[in-house]
């Protein structure tokens, strides 16, 4: 098969996914909102605790049940989402304010449209997919695969179809390997893999489409890799890491990936500081008032 080949297939395959989710109302996380509060200012600003995380905020709208209109990112801009405490603080324009007053949690509800990432995939494609080279040549390492070094502990072991997988690994130019959940497609086939690379000092890109599954990967690799004795700073993990896997493997974690969480911590409390000083001015201006009108109420 040719790249162009490839390339036709996944933009027609990508296009006739859309437009099935299109057309049956599907590839939308729905989301409840069990608390809703205002923070009304010179910026009209509502913070609403979620009943989930979400999935990703770039394509997110806004559904308020009692007119039953929805409002997209021109009407209602994200502030700030902090995913440990589900939060979502959002602003809205002046123009549909009076809109969103005196709404229960139950009359709202948040709607991520998740089709955005099949029109990724399609204009990747369209993009680049003439340019797709499959390898050609099996692994260097492909004459020593009688070497890999299995632990000796008996719940360790790989069994026969594990064991032909990672052989696939090498001697093929590319391979796939499937499995359902459990049937030991990280910490046998993937990890025994990385670890034969390793021990041969070579290194190993892991890639995968989402952050909870590159850390899924990553925590049953690590397992694997302390207990071959293999040093965590050999470890790279690129990019933001959630916050637990942080806390958990902190030596594996890009230090910008750790400096940008910081920085996002950074920006909650500074939201929080504004919020607050905002209720502080609110609170004298309102003593200021209630003076006013003592001092209107004295005799001339």
């Amino acid at each position: 098969m040719t790249a162009e080949q490839i390339r036709e297939i996944a933009i027609e395959s990508s296009t006739a996914y859309w437009d099935y989710l299109d057309e049956n109302d599907k590839g939308t996380q729905e989301v409840d909102v069990f608390e809703i509060s205002y923070l009304e200012g010179i910026d009209f600003l509502i913070r609403l605790r979620l009943s989930a995380k979400l999935f990703d905020t770039e394509a997110v709208f806004f559904k308020n049940f009692k007119n039953n209109k929805k409002y997209d990112a021109s009407e209602i801009k994200i502030v700030e989402y902090d995913r440990d405490k589900n939060s979502l603080l959002i602003k809205l324009t002046e123009n549909i304010q009076q809109e969103f007053r005196g709404l229960s949690h139950n009359d709202i509800k948040v709607i991520s449209d998740l089709k955005f990432l099949v029109q990724r995939v399609r204009t990747w494609y369209e993009l680049n997919g003439a340019k797709i080279a499959l390898p050609n040549k099996p692994s260097k390492y492909a004459k020593n695969i009688n070497n890999i070094k299995f632990f000796e502990e008996k719940e360790l072991q790989p069994s026969g179809d594990q064991k032909e997988s990672i052989n696939n690994i090498f001697t093929e130019p590319f391979s796939y390997v499937w499995g359902a959940p459990g049937t030991g497609k990280t910490q046998f086939v993937l990890s025994y893999a990385i670890l034969h690379y390793i021990n041969n000092n070579d290194r190993v890109a892991i890639l995968a489409p989402t952050n909870n599954s590159i850390e899924q990967v990553l925590r049953g690799i690590i397992k694997m890799t302390d207990k071959a004795g293999v040093d965590r700073r050999k470890i790279l993990r690129l990019g933001t890491p959630s916050k637990k896997f942080a806390e958990e493997f902190p030596d594996v974690c890009e230090e910008k990936g750790v400096q940008k969480n910081l920085a996002e911590i950074d920006k909650q409390i500074d939201i929080l500081e504004r919020v607050l000083n905002y209720k502080k001015s609110i609170n004298t201006i309102n003593s200021f008032n209630d003076k006013l009108v003592l001092f209107n109420a004295l005799p001339k």
